[in-house]
């Protein structure tokens, strides 16, 4: 089945997928450039950034690396695989025009994706896994692939290269968010070297996905090779990948979607609240249920009690509160006090073809619930490009000018018919 991905992969074209798919790949190369400048700023982006090594491979790491870091990455739901940190690096650095880059985003998410759905990923991150990095190399090296023209036999040695390094342990992240960081960097390394190996004669395996000691036997927990190829072609996964509405780990966008739209459709203030209580999955509550002070930023961003605190404080998740004087103010902390996360039941059979939340909101003058299916993002509920825009002025501001940002913006939104990719990625070179 390797050799069926690869050939998809190598004949992929960028001005025959649907336009829909187009539009969403563009949004999705935005969205990371976003993420990317504000991880910029991070200290623990910039400690890895200046100890991973020099050349294309590592650099397209430290690109993802960066975007990672600042919780702003899209993420495929059912996989829990942070999908635009491993294709859109590759197809920007290597693409030699718009056309290529697209088909080689959409490379990266096919395989990785579906890789991840044949292997039943979802129950990784709770075996101790980073998804993104077990299925991460595979997804690069197939972006890297397209971008470079490979024919399906170089292809499927580039993705098979990669498979067998595959690997990441998950655990430690928010008490070691460099460990995260350096993993993401070096996933999307693997892969692009992969491909680069491949492109100079290197060989993988005939079967590394489906073999007796493959892949999805060795990862898998209820593996359905299967779905590798199903719908190939038609069923696109970037159409089932969300963006994120807030700066955080996914399994706090529900409830935070669920808060912040209560808050304001009862016209709730910050001083009304007694007391918010909030019921997640226990695939979700064990990942962001966080009580007490965050002690760096990666742990801010995955405890949904000073996600919350917050929210109701600033109306949004600002990058400010991340630092540490923000984690530590007294209306922060004074609010975390006021905020439970706990175990619902009823809603883990609807994990992880959905991320449901409840809310109840207590206050002197009642009780306000609410549930939400999905967060927005989710794409059962999408963020429009003009969303994204913003997203990108906000995250860029601070290192790039507004006719800088505005040209980014434009050749992104015309990358379909952009020829040369140099005026959109030289400024990458120059900051990354």
């Amino acid at each position: 089945m390797t050799s069926e991905l690869a050939e998809f992969t190598a004949e992929l074209d960028g001005n025959a997928l649907p336009p829909a798919i187009g539009a969403l790949v563009s949004q999705h190369v935005l969205d990371v450039l976003a993420g990317f400048h504000a991880g910029l700023s991070i200290p623990e982006a910039i400690s890895v950034a200046t100890l991973t090594a020099d050349g294309p491979a590592a650099f397209c790491g430290r690109l993802a690396m960066q975007c990672h870091a600042a919780e702003s990455d899209p993420i495929h739901s059912g996989t829990t695989l942070c999908a635009g940190l491993i294709a859109v690096p590759p197809a920007l650095m290597f693409s030699p025009d718009g056309a290529t880059a697209i088909a080689a985003v959409t490379a990266g998410y096919e395989t990785a994706i579906r890789i991840g759905e044949a292997l039943g990923s979802s129950r990784l991150l709770g075996q101790g896994w980073w998804p993104t990095a077990v299925l991460g190399g595979a997804g690069a090296a197939a972006a890297t692939a397209r971008a470079m023209g490979l024919n399906a036999d170089r292809t499927h040695h580039a993705v098979a290269l990669a498979v067998v390094q595959a690997g990441g342990i998950g655990t430690g992240a928010a008490e070691a968010p460099e460990s995260r960081n350096l993993l993401a960097a070096n996933t999307i390394r693997i892969g692009v070297e992969a491909a680069r190996s491949a492109a100079a004669g290197l060989q993988g395996p005939d079967d590394p996905l489906t073999g007796d000691r493959g892949f999805l036997a060795a990862f898998g927990f209820a593996p359905e090779p299967g779905r590798l190829l199903h719908n190939l072609g038609t069923d696109w996964k970037i159409a089932a990948t969300s963006l994120k509405a807030f700066p955080c780990a996914l399994q706090a966008q529900s409830a935070l979607a669920a808060l912040r739209d209560t808050m304001a459709a009862e016209n709730i203030s910050a001083s009304a609240i007694d007391a918010v209580e909030f019921g997640l999955p226990e695939a979700m509550r064990r990942i962001v249920d966080r009580p007490g002070r965050p002690g760096s930023r990666f742990a801010a961003a995955a405890s949904l009690q000073f996600l919350t605190a917050a929210l109701i404080c600033d109306g949004d998740i600002l990058p400010e509160r991340m630092s540490d004087e923000g984690r530590i103010s007294s209306d922060i902390v004074a609010l975390t006090h006021k905020i439970s996360v706990t175990h619902a039941a009823g809603l883990d059979e609807a994990f992880p073809a959905a991320w449901p939340a409840r809310v109840r909101i207590s206050t002197a003058a009642g009780v306000f619930e609410n549930e939400v299916r999905n967060p927005p993002g989710h794409p059962d509920s999408p963020l429009d490009m003009a969303t994204t825009i913003d997203r990108f002025h906000a995250y860029s501001r601070d290192r790039l000018s507004p006719d800088a940002r505005n040209a980014i913006i434009d050749g992104v939104q015309g990358l379909l018919s952009l020829r040369d990719l140099s005026p959109l990625t030289a400024h990458l070179r120059a900051i990354a």
